[in-house]
């Protein structure tokens, strides 16, 4: 009787655990799933300057939106970047475009923001990051 009743507190136990942890992955995927993809390509600068003033975004960039934004951030002149990052001389199936995404990191009081402009292909509905070197990789952040 006593194996019995061990037997049952130990799949009940069981039981409960996955329940409790399926819980929590269910609510990190929503949570990091919250973010939408915004096609930035027709937006004015006043528009796009309104997203940035979010904490966490994700802009789909035009080559010359891509430039302006990484000569702002950077303080590097167009012309030194057009150099470093040339345009595409030739398209493939794939489409491929750049992606602007910033996300807020918390150390104790200090909130710096992360802001990372990379090259982002998609063909049907696969997507991925390209190999190139990221037009843009820095922190935005006030004085501490």
């Amino acid at each position: 009787m006593k194996k019995i009743l061990l037997s049952l507190l130990i799949v009940v136990s069981i039981f409960g655990y996955q329940l409790m942890f399926s819980g929590k992955i269910a609510k990190a995927q929503e949570s990091s799933s919250s973010i939408e993809i915004i096609d930035g390509t027709s937006l004015s600068e006043s528009d796009l300057d309104s997203i940035r003033e979010n904490d966490e975004y994700m802009i789909e960039l035009t080559y010359e939106q891509a430039l302006e934004r990484t000569a702002e951030v950077s303080g590097k002149s167009i012309e030194e970047l057009k150099m470093q990052h040339p345009p595409y001389s030739f398209r493939t199936q794939a489409a491929c475009g750049w992606m602007e995404t910033a996300t807020t990191l918390s150390v104790k009081s200090y909130r710096p923001q992360l802001i990372v402009i990379v090259e982002t292909c998609r063909h049907g509905s696969f997507g991925w990051v390209t190999k190139k070197q990221p037009f843009l990789q820095e922190f935005k952040a006030g004085s501490k």
